[in-house]
């Protein structure tokens, strides 16, 4: 049986860095991107997705479709769940599941980023760099991030955001390392772009004696129009 305690953990300190990631004084390619991404959210898919963390894996579908258990757990660790690992997932995801689609979202508006600097630039795609303003962030202005934009059609292919220098989001945390890349895949049937992976990695402190050292991958796949 797996624990997730790792992952709740990952979850947690995720969203306490990046809830409020929210732009300032964007681009105008980088905001044609994300609302072009944001158009595509009437495109209702489901999909699989597999996590991958120090303790193992684990397999699960989605479809918001279904009337109950929109989620369902697939595999643990390559293997058929058992009656009492399925039981305790469903109670979990029953208590959790909001959280952890929230904690997932890495919403992108318009507060607190500056910065954008054009580092390379092809026919094709435009790669910036971008900072977050330190006097509205002052306990993580040591965050520094990368998005991979392609023109035409303006989409999204990869946001990196990484830490330079150790940090503290909140008591009594200190990360000396976090470094997360996200993926978008442009899907055939609709051009909708959708996550793809994201891969976290998180060192850190927490009370001064208790260490995190985690490393995540969350692979999404096999979509499907459901609507």
């Amino acid at each position: 049986m797996i624990k997730r305690a790792v992952n709740k953990k990952t979850y947690l300190l995720i969203f306490i860095i990046l809830s409020n990631f929210l732009f300032a004084q964007i681009p105008e390619k980088i905001l044609e991107a994300f609302n072009n991404l944001e158009a595509d959210s009437i495109y209702v898919y489901a999909f699989h997705k597999k996590t991958t963390d120090p303790e193992g894996s684990i397999l699960e579908s989605y479809n918001p479709n279904a009337r109950q258990k929109k989620w369902q757990l697939l595999s643990v660790n390559n293997q058929k769940a058992d009656p009492e690992r399925l039981k305790k997932y469903q109670e979990e995801m029953n208590e959790s599941d909001h959280a952890r689609r929230e904690s997932r979202r890495f919403d992108f508006n318009e507060k607190t980023m500056q910065d954008f600097q054009i580092i390379n630039e092809t026919d094709q795609v435009i790669f910036y760099t971008f900072r977050l303003k330190p006097e509205e962030n002052d306990k993580i202005d040591e965050l520094k991030g990368e998005i991979t934009l392609h023109k035409n059609p303006g989409w999204i292919e990869r946001i990196k955001v990484y830490n330079q220098a150790p940090f503290s989001p909140a008591l009594p945390v200190k990360i000396d390392t976090f470094k997360m890349d996200m993926k978008y895949q442009r899907l055939k049937d609709t051009k909708a772009i959708k996550l793809k992976t994201i891969q976290t990695r998180i060192k850190a402190r927490a009370f001064v004696f208790k260490k995190i050292d985690t490393k995540v991958t969350q692979e999404y796949f096999n979509y499907e129009l459901v609507e």
